[in-house]
């Protein structure tokens, strides 16, 4: 749940650089889950 001002695209962002970070530092290559589903 967004209670701020994020975006559809920082919410994104964040998760690519959590997924990086976890690649980069453990060698574990996280999945997209859920299923992201655009609300347009």
């Amino acid at each position: 749940m967004n209670r701020g001002d994020a975006t559809a695209s920082s919410i994104l962002a964040l998760r690519d650089q959590i997924r990086q970070r976890v690649l980069a530092q453990f060698g574990i290559l996280l999945e997209q889950e859920p299923v992201y589903v655009s609300g347009a």
